[in-house]
């Protein structure tokens, strides 16, 4: 296999590898198997160190059970819908502390309507089924199956935590369900891509040879 552009050097890419390859030598996996394995290792390592800078801050503001409500939301969304990554790390935690700290204090201070945020719920949620999986350059999807596989389960992700509001008719928790589809649909769209100026799309760069 081959690709027709340049990667760059991503600290977690690599650790992720690493450990990625420590498993395959005890582990009797198939590449669809491989790929879900490289999925999770990498938005649990890239999460984590984030996680503990944006609940320390949430804490001393009081938000730290809506921030972290939010932020397994979003972590489940990104499982198999994937999206951009920020090239720089100091970058990423930045934009993160800003949307997850930003959508609480939002989700706190200004709920929207329940009726406003399942439509906007919904929307994000038509997004997610048309633009996932996103991936990068340094780990494109490349199987078709696959990439179909991780398209529907992040769609039903997203109807299963709609529905769930539905049934328990929660302000806060409905405009933190919203902030966790919108934040995720941001992240897949092709326009904040472009935007950034990163790759979209990065399997068709690639053939079997």
């Amino acid at each position: 296999m081959r690709t027709k552009g340049n990667l760059h050097f991503d600290f977690y890419e690599f650790i992720t590898t690493k450990l990625l390859n420590y498993f395959k030598n005890y582990l009797d996996l198939k590449s669809s198997e491989i790929e879900k394995l490289y999925l999770g290792i990498i938005i649990i390592m890239i999460n984590v160190g984030k996680l503990l800078i944006i609940a320390i801050i949430a804490y001393f503001i009081g938000m730290i059970k809506e921030v972290l409500i939010l932020f397994v939301m979003f972590g489940a969304l990104r499982l198999t819908a994937a999206g951009i990554h920020l090239k720089s790390d100091l970058g990423c935690t930045v934009v993160s502390l800003i949307a997850f700290i930003g959508s609480a204090y939002i989700t706190v201070k200004y709920p929207l309507s329940i009726s406003l945020t399942c439509i906007i719920s919904i929307i994000c949620t038509v997004l997610l089924y048309k633009y996932s999986p996103a991936d990068t350059e340094n780990r494109p999807i490349l199987k078709k199956e696959h990439r179909k596989k991780l398209k529907i389960k992040a769609t039903v992700t997203a109807l299963v935590f709609i529905v769930i509001n539905l049934l328990l008719l929660n302000k806060v928790l409905f405009n933190l369900t919203m902030f966790a589809l919108l934040l995720q649909s941001l992240s897949i769209s092709p326009w904040t891509y472009k935007l950034l100026k990163s790759s979209y799309n990065n399997y068709e760069k690639y053939e079997v040879i």
